[in-house]
């Protein structure tokens, strides 16, 4: 099955972000998290409850990408529980992700105003 190998990593993605070791970015576009190691970087992106999961190749291409989009639900017979399954792992990345940033922004803001 297509992504299976996306599933395995968005499993592990989601845990080391659970226990805080995933140091993500917020990328230019807006709605979207990316972590970068040496030769891969994965994104996470979401518009309207739509979220997709990107696995990028050291050239910045999308080699394979994890979506879930409310519409599946209704598209994909005999997918439910696997799709809910996703929805819930890709939120849930999507969501650490979001609040690593802030997290981030806030202490770098908070230590600039202790330095003023």
């Amino acid at each position: 099955m297509p992504g299976q190998g996306l599933n395995e990593v968005a499993s592990e993605l989601l845990r080391r972000s659970r226990d805080g070791k995933i140091p993500w970015k917020q990328t230019r576009r807006d709605s979207e998290y990316r972590v970068s190691f040496p030769d891969v970087s994965l994104a996470i992106f979401c518009a309207s409850g739509h979220y997709r999961l990107d696995l990028i190749n050291e050239t910045g291409s999308v080699i394979e990408s994890l979506e879930y989009s409310p519409l599946s639900i209704f598209t994909q017979t005999g997918k439910r529980d696997e799709l809910e399954s996703r929805s819930k792992t890709l939120k849930e990345i999507y969501d650490l992700a979001e609040a690593h940033v802030q997290e981030e922004v806030a202490q770098r803001a908070l230590q600039y105003l202790k330095q003023a």
